[in-house]
């Protein structure tokens, strides 16, 4: 292995298959991507783009064409989102590859530029009467509609965040979201009587490590007259502590305008509690996996309590996520858990119907006003 420039290396495996190859490049991404560093109280993360070439030793082989070919495939890599492998192969291939990546950008972009997303609304139900609040809660999801159907985050969101486009969604959803909250004031300018409407938004690691992002959001929170407590920012617990000093410098910058947070995935880390303190939340979002299977396994009803616990020593309000049958949300509910989330509680729905649901409620406490 040797350094050959910046921050380029060259690793030559001396009579080993592609196949090969590939594994033992796969396992080093995943050395790298799980080793965390901290200096300075600032903690580290590492990535890599790797391209990846088979070759046989002739006398006519020429070296700086090998380097040649693996600098392309390592760009290649690189434009397909970083953080990952790419085998050099023939020019066609690789065309293909970056027409893909081509399309994808296009794709999101048009979406972005033409409004093209489009935001669904999940309640947070309270599983206890003394939490029945002068508000409702509700997650914003986000779905992109393609070839007559909608995609699911899952499948357009990693390849946004490989192509940096994150922090421009983020932007576009809370931009959104804030517009829809001002426009339920504006339908119910007559002050009749209502629940308010509090949603939760969540950020990704690229926006937590934007330093504009909070002046982006208190400048919309402005520009819509919004009251900052009724807007929720969410961050998975994973975000928070592979980016904990960016993620604290927002969390407090969020927190001090009169923004409430979650911490999303909580329990899905291992080094969570000594960095809970520090963070100013109002909510831990328990990590849907041990939800999930609350009624069937002792080991994830056991941390499902924990977290729980946690959050009530803290005091912090707790929420568990993809809530799906009665049994397990009475199981919550024995627990302590504050608020539920999941289909059993009730699926998402188009912001927009949501608005013209909280319309009809209003025009009708107005009439029986």
């Amino acid at each position: 292995m040797a350094r050959i420039g910046g921050d380029e290396f060259a690793v030559f495996l001396e009579g080993c298959g592609l196949e090969k190859g590939r594994s033992i490049m796969e396992s080093i991404l995943t050395e790298l991507r799980n080793f965390r560093f901290s200096w300075e109280g600032k903690v580290f993360s590492i990535g890599a783009s790797v391209g990846l070439l088979e070759f046989m030793p002739a006398s006519n082989l020429q070296i700086k064409q090998l380097f040649s070919d693996a600098d392309k495939a390592c760009y290649t890599a690189k434009a397909l989102g970083r953080n990952q492998v790419f085998v050099h192969a023939e020019e066609k291939r690789e065309q293909m590859s970056n027409q893909r990546v081509h399309d994808w950008s296009k794709l999101l972009k048009d979406a972005l530029r033409e409004d093209r997303f489009i935001l669904f609304a999940q309640p947070v139900v309270p599983l206890h009467s003394e939490r029945h609040q002068s508000f409702r809660q509700y997650e914003i999801l986000l779905r992109l509609p393609f070839r007559q159907a909608l995609l699911n985050p899952g499948s357009f969101l990693p390849v946004a965040d490989r192509l940096d486009l994150m922090t421009s969604i983020d932007r576009w959803i809370i931009r959104k979201a804030l517009e829809m909250l001002a426009g339920c004031r504006r339908d119910n300018a007559n002050g009749s009587p209502c629940l308010e409407t509090r949603l939760m938004i969540n950020l990704s690691g690229q926006s937590v490590q934007d330093a504009r992002l909070f002046p982006y959001v208190e400048e919309q929170i402005k520009q819509f007259g919004i009251d900052p407590g009724m807007i929720c920012f969410e961050i998975s617990e994973s975000v928070a502590i592979s980016n904990f000093v960016h993620a604290k410098r927002v969390m407090n910058a969020l927190h001090s305008l009169g923004c409430h947070l979650v911490l999303d995935d909580f329990g899905s880390g291992f080094s969570s509690l000594s960095y809970l303190r520090e963070l100013p939340l109002s909510y831990l979002k328990i990590d849907g996996n041990f939800v999930h299977n609350l009624v069937s396994s002792p080991v994830d009803a056991a941390m499902v309590k924990a977290v729980h616990e946690v959050g009530q020593v803290m005091n912090l309000l707790t929420i568990a996520e993809l809530v799906e049958d009665g049994e397990t949300l009475q199981r919550l509910r024995k627990i302590g858990v504050d608020f539920a989330q999941g289909y059993y509680c009730g699926r998402p729905i188009p912001l927009l119907q949501l608005r013209e649901r909280i319309h009809g409620e209003q025009a009708l406490n107005t009439k029986a006003a």
